[in-house]
């Protein structure tokens, strides 16, 4: 499995660039997995007959989405998965972020966790 470091910290998610495409993904959302290359191990959906519609006639049913569990084991079984890193210090720079307002949750490589505490006294966030 292939190491990619985070790219970023943005809004107070970490974001990595998949290789194969170098579209940005969240590590909350993805584990590894790139959403644009293999869409179906996020969104495949199935569709099943809303709960009490189900004795009315055929015309009358109504439809919703609900997630499709096995397909999108399948998908992930298919996908390539990459392994992300994040930062040695990560802990603490979230938690120096934490007390922002998340549009203000963002970190770059090069940033120290000092240099985001004296960010954090300018913004005048405690």
């Amino acid at each position: 499995m292939k190491k990619i470091k985070v790219l970023r910290m943005n809004w107070g998610r970490w974001i990595w660039r998949c290789p194969q495409c170098q579209t940005k993904n969240d590590t909350k959302l993805t584990d590894g997995f790139c959403l644009h290359c293999y869409p179906g191990t996020k969104d495949a959906v199935a569709y099943m007959i809303k709960p009490g519609y189900e004795n009315k006639s055929r015309r009358k049913q109504m439809w919703i989405k609900v997630p499709d569990l096995e397909e999108r084991e399948a998908q992930k079984k298919k996908a390539k998965q990459y392994e992300i890193t994040l930062p040695e210090d990560a802990e603490k720079i979230f938690e120096t972020l934490r007390p922002r307002h998340i549009s203000l949750m963002n970190w770059e490589w090069g940033e120290t966790v000092k240099y985001l505490k004296k960010e954090n006294k300018e913004l005048g966030v405690k």
